[in-house]
């Protein structure tokens, strides 16, 4: 059984009472649908793992039933989890900028 999405920070949640797991989960969009009937008809099988109420699972993590349930630990631990999440698509991104986009658009990179 999962719980219903819950927004946070404008992001949406899910909890997993029979796995213990939290899913950061996103609505799927018409684009996402019908990339995924495109792909299933050429290949036989997803490119979106999209559950049957729509959502698609970008990420997931272990909690304890109990810190779901008591709103401000659950609140606590997102809030903890997505600080970590940006910052770490930060770095992505600006290791992108300063290494792999020069050679994209031709320029050497500096060093």
């Amino acid at each position: 059984m999962v719980s219903a999405p819950y927004k946070f920070r404008g992001k949406l949640f899910r909890y997993d009472f029979d796995d213990g797991i939290v899913e950061y989960i996103c609505k799927a969009t018409r684009e996402m649908i019908a990339d995924n009937e495109e792909w299933q008809s050429r290949h036989g099988c997803d490119l979106w793992d999209i559950d049957k109420d729509g959502y698609h699972v970008l990420d997931s993590a272990g909690l304890c039933k109990e810190n779901w349930v008591c709103k401000e630990s659950r609140d606590s631990y997102l809030k903890s989890w997505m600080d970590a999440y940006e910052d770490e698509c930060d770095a992505l991104v600006k290791s992108f900028v300063r290494n792999e986009l020069p050679q994209l658009i031709g320029e050497v990179p500096i060093r």
